[in-house]
């Protein structure tokens, strides 16, 4: 996939490599996503992630259970610190194709988790690419996010109780 928005771009291809051979550079937003993907393969080949796996594998061929749960719990806040870091590269950046692209794909960073991010993200979208169909889905799947988000009032439904008596959740 290449991205492009008010940028020339170059492409080398070499059709006489077997394995195939492309290059592109000079889109912003495509180098944004490529240093983001290196950025995330970096920490997970990591010398403190590595020796997380490499406990934990230790751990788990020993059956030490206690271990594995500690060295998950390592990891998993060596995870959210990073993603943290991760939210605060595309906070600075801005709505940009290449962020969009990002957040539209929801593995690396977490759309419940960056509700708040999504949102910002979404709406400076919304002015800067109120053209692009591409953008707007984006748009209208955080628009449509914000009702279920974590720590909003949730949505009115009506279900029987027991005793079979229609019950609003409100009413609770």
């Amino acid at each position: 996939n290449v991205l492009l928005h008010e940028d020339d771009i170059n492409v080398r291809v070499d059709g006489n490599n077997r394995a195939g051979f492309a290059e592109i550079s000079g889109s912003r937003d495509h180098d944004f996503i490529n240093r983001f993907q290196q950025l995330n393969a970096s920490f997970q080949s990591s010398p403190e992630v590595q020796e997380i796996n490499r406990k934990f594998n230790e751990a788990r061929n020993s059956n030490d259970q206690a271990t594995m749960e500690e060295l998950q719990g390592s990891y998993m806040e060596l995870d959210k610190l990073f993603k943290a870091e991760l939210a605060k590269t595309i906070d600075s950046a801005g709505a940009t194709l290449g962020v969009i692209e990002i957040l539209k794909s929801g593995r690396i960073v977490d759309r419940d988790k960056f509700h708040n991010l999504y949102v910002k993200i979404a709406e400076e979208a919304k002015v800067k690419f109120a053209n692009s169909a591409v953008v707007m889905d984006f748009v209208n799947d955080v628009e449509a996010s914000k009702q279920l988000a974590i720590g909003q009032v949730a949505p009115e439904i009506s279900l029987p109780n027991p005793d079979g008596d229609i019950v609003p959740l409100s009413s609770l």
